[in-house]
């Protein structure tokens, strides 16, 4: 597989994991909508190609699209989006955000390098004691939890719930994966500030990593920000090599 096909797949694959509320198609774009709960699914997935009006055209339209359900219009976009749509919206003051690594992963490797642990498991069932910690301490507030909840009962049956109790059995650290053979993504990484450094998240990686296996997933991926240096050293540490990486363009 060349470097441009898999830079594909890869965003093909996280683009039908992270499953927005709403999308609509416009050309090869996908304008995506979850009421603003998370980057992914509040922006135009313009992984390549041209709509058919063009490019300023069709920017237009997704400016209509976001304003009428009171969003700011975003756009991610990758190594293989077209750089004309890249220069036409930094023309038009779309702010370019912070890039994020994409990163990839053997899943045998990591299964192997990360061994198991008492009070670490990854389950097919959302329960509460992990819907608590990821969606009501997690990032997420008000109606944004109902949104978040709405979202992981869509993926569910391609989902993997990793939780890690601490030695008194209470939730300390979650993590999500959703599968999609040959790749299985892990998102929703989180670990109480008062339980780092425990080798908590290894151990949720590596459970990942045996679940995604046994389901038929050979390869993981996952998407960090470059500021997350605690982030960026785990997963090398687990294996995870970056393929590349993508960023937001930002209308304010």
């Amino acid at each position: 597989m060349s470097a441009e096909s898999e830079v594909l797949a890869l965003e093909r694959a996280a683009f039908e994991a992270w499953q927005a509320e709403e999308v609509a198609a416009l050309g090869p774009w996908r304008l995506r909508f979850m009421h603003g709960v998370t980057g992914r699914a509040n922006s135009v997935w313009a992984a390549s190609g041209e709509p058919p009006q063009g490019f300023a055209r069709a920017t237009d339209e997704v400016e209509a699209w976001y304003a009428a359900r009171g969003l700011a219009p975003t756009f991610q976009l990758s190594p293989i989006s077209d750089a004309r749509l890249d220069a036409l919206l930094e023309a038009r003051d779309y702010a370019r955000l912070d890039p994020v690594s994409v990163q990839v992963a053997d899943a045998a490797r990591v299964g192997e390098l990360l061994a198991g642990r008492d009070g670490v498991r990854c389950e097919s069932a959302l329960d509460d004691a992990w819907f608590e910690l990821s969606g009501t301490r997690g990032r997420f507030h008000g109606a944004e939890i109902h949104v978040y909840r709405a979202f992981l009962e869509r993926i569910a049956p391609r989902a993997g719930f990793a939780l890690a109790r601490d030695e008194r059995g209470a939730a300390a650290a979650v993590g999500l994966t959703i599968v999609a053979p040959p790749y299985a993504g892990v998102f929703s990484m989180l670990t109480l500030p008062e339980q780092r450094r425990r080798g908590l998240a290894a151990a949720l990686l590596g459970e990942i990593a045996r679940f995604a296996l046994a389901r038929g997933a050979t390869r993981l991926y996952l998407q960090v920000e470059m500021q997350n240096a605690g982030a960026l050293t785990l997963y090398a540490r687990a294996g995870f090599t970056e393929s590349h990486r993508y960023w937001y363009r930002r209308r304010a």
